[in-house]
């Protein structure tokens, strides 16, 4: 009698549970290992098995990823996190970020300056941008290095935010705007800085 079973879940039926010996050992995601089962056909004891899983597993979190980002651009973390949502372990995943990054089908770097500079064009300053990188788990030295950058533009942003609105914010207080343009992530000091500007034009 095989040691090794495989059961669906009666909730999840995209969920797949692996036991070995009576004990659930792992649970899955059903479409990624349905397929490569087969492996495991004549194993007959758990050090076997685990390394025929550790290696189909791998396989499977490649295959993912290609399948991942064939669809659309991801930070290293957000593909990470996909990949155990899928039910591939830490480790695993963390692996195959590492070969797709190597392969450079990932760079953090250049996609979080694509993404402050998209966020820039559409009027949000840098503590909206920094939080968004900072909840995509950016690194700090990545975001680090895109703060000058950030905080260059961040003026000519707002400025281009406002001329785009004008018709909107035209008659507002002027307190509501900026606690607006706060919100937007803009700092006080550039906000001051094109308030006066514009007075000084108005002039």
């Amino acid at each position: 009698m095989s040691l090794l079973r495989f059961e669906g879940d009666l909730k999840n039926p995209s969920l797949l549970h692996i036991y070995w010996d009576g004990e659930q050992v792992r649970t899955v995601c059903k479409s990624l290992f349905i397929r490569r089962l087969s492996v495991f056909r004549g194993c007959c004891d758990k050090r076997e098995f685990w390394i025929k899983f550790q290696e189909i597993e791998a396989q499977a979190a490649r295959a993912e990823g290609v399948r991942l980002l064939a669809r659309k651009g991801y930070f290293g973390p957000e593909l990470k996190q996909k990949l155990i949502q899928k039910g591939i372990s830490e480790e695993v995943a963390d692996k195959a970020v590492e070969y797709f990054e190597q392969k450079g089908y990932i760079h953090d770097r250049n996609r979080a300056e694509g993404v402050a500079r998209r966020e820039l064009k559409k009027g949000h300053g840098p503590q909206y941008i920094f939080q968004m990188l900072k909840q995509k788990k950016i690194s700090k030295e990545d975001v680090a290095n895109l703060r000058p950058l950030i905080e260059k533009e961040e003026k000519q942003s707002l400025q281009a935010y406002l001329n785009k609105r004008s018709s909107a914010l035209q008659g507002k207080d002027r307190r509501k705007v900026a606690a607006q343009l706060l919100r937007r992530g803009f700092s006080y000091e550039a906000i001051h800085e094109v308030f006066q500007n514009s007075e000084d034009d108005v002039d």
